[in-house]
């Protein structure tokens, strides 16, 4: 009897464990799309009539190692933003063995040599998973961008040299440099010669005849109601992978501009990227949260060959989203990291690429964000050396006692002997 209630209380607690941690992924996901849909709004908003490419997943971790460092309203306001992390335990792997995926993250933590770190953030970072720490001297721009780009593939590389050298780190203590790079084929990939070049209807009204890759390939694909389609593309499918990409045609009406611009409700934007209620012949069922109907099945697809690279500075987008003080010189409060030095985020800057062929999908994303001593300003200078006037006055009633002016200053004794005073 004891050995049975005992095997049921362990398997009911790891039953909870496990409901638990799904409970906290899903929350983990949610935050994470609608930090997605915050940054393509305020990049689609500063430019109209640009393509965009960018990694949340590279900012979002970013800035949650940013968040890890920080204390008081510059933590309140990044976890407005992020959420709370909760760090995740370190990824250990046999020796000498190498987990292979399709995604692949890296994070950097450089921190200048003589920069003493708090105990309670080195025993949380430890723990950071595909996170390292190091100590740097950024003044040799040469070694600290040689150190840094180390271990990165050679589009990434390109990207981060790019943005390293236009950064200024004269005043720099730390910097988190963030790598995201993902490279999958299609489960079903596209015959070079059946790409032809035709035309595409540019958004404001332009035609541009741009190569189509063509196939039968079999998708997931959803009908909304005012017109959007959304069609998911499945990547190959190998142990623990598990990727596709979602292409959200919007309406062919006066609706597409503003959604293009990014007027989109979180709701939506979940609606058109959930395919894991789709089975097999599940044909026209309908949705209990809307009215699209929804089917797995072959069709013959015309998908654009495409590469989008763009480079972003950040810091105004961020601030526009509300984590303001981080950026604040005064009001910055980095004291988690360190308390022997006054520190703010001087810089963030991002750039990402995505190429999209006949074989598949390449990405990489680089964030680096730069965390500068604030100093200690200067006290302002006022030199009284022209003629002034002056008073003396009660400060509770502000009534004047004396009052005069000084057009040329002079010494008691001279002053004295020209009134012929003793």
């Amino acid at each position: 009897m004891i050995r049975t209630t005992l095997f049921l209380l362990i398997t009911l607690s790891f039953t909870v464990l496990s409901l638990a941690q799904e409970e906290e992924s899903e929350t983990a996901s949610k935050q994470q799309n609608a930090f997605a849909l915050q940054c393509y709004q305020t990049l689609a908003k500063a430019s109209e009539t640009e393509n965009i490419i960018f990694s949340p997943l590279g900012i979002d971790e970013s800035l949650a190692i940013l968040q890890l460092g920080a204390a008081g309203t510059t933590k309140d306001e990044l976890t407005s933003l992020i959420g709370q992390r909760k760090t995740p335990p370190t990824v250990k792997t046999d020796k000498g063995k190498k987990e292979k995926d399709a995604l692949s993250m890296q994070s950097i933590l450089a921190v200048k040599k003589d920069l003493p770190i708090q105990k309670a953030f080195l025993e949380t970072f430890t723990n950071w998973k595909n996170a390292q720490l190091c100590r740097m001297d950024f003044q040799d721009r040469d070694s600290a961008a040689k150190s840094l780009s180390s271990d990165m593939n050679e589009n990434l590389r390109s990207l981060f040299l790019d943005i390293f050298q236009e950064l200024d780190l004269k005043e720099t203590s730390a910097a988190v440099v963030n790598t995201v790079s993902f490279s999958c084929p299609w489960s079903m990939p596209f015959e070079e010669e059946n790409t032809r070049v035709a035309p595409f209807n540019c958004f404001g009204g332009k035609t541009e005849n741009v190569p189509f890759m063509y196939g039968k390939v079999f998708v997931a694909i959803k009908k909304f109601g005012d017109g959007t389609t959304s069609i998911e593309l499945r990547l190959a499918q190998e142990e623990n992978w598990n990727y596709s990409m979602v292409i959200i045609l919007p309406p062919n009406n006066a609706k597409a501009p503003a959604i293009l611009k990014g007027d989109i409700k979180p709701e939506q934007l979940a609606a058109w990227t959930s395919f894991d209620v789709f089975q097999e012949g599940d044909e026209n069922s309908e949705s209990e949260e809307s009215d699209e109907s929804h089917e797995e099945k072959e069709i013959k697809l015309y998908l654009p060959k495409f590469y989008v690279r763009q480079d972003y500075d950040l810091k105004p987008h961020i601030q526009s989203l509300g984590a303001k003080t981080m950026f604040t010189k005064s009001a910055a409060d980095f004291s988690a990291l360190t308390t022997e030095q006054k520190l703010y985020v001087s810089d963030v800057r991002h750039s990402s690429f995505i190429d999209v062929d006949e074989k598949g999908v390449e990405a990489g994303a680089v964030t680096v964000a730069l965390v500068a001593a604030a100093g200690i300003s200067k006290p302002e200078t006022v030199r009284v050396n022209r003629p002034f006037l002056f008073l003396i006055r009660n400060t509770e009633s502000n009534e004047i006692l004396f009052m005069g002016r000084v057009l040329k200053p002079q010494q008691k004794e001279t002053a004295m002997e020209k009134t012929g005073s003793t």
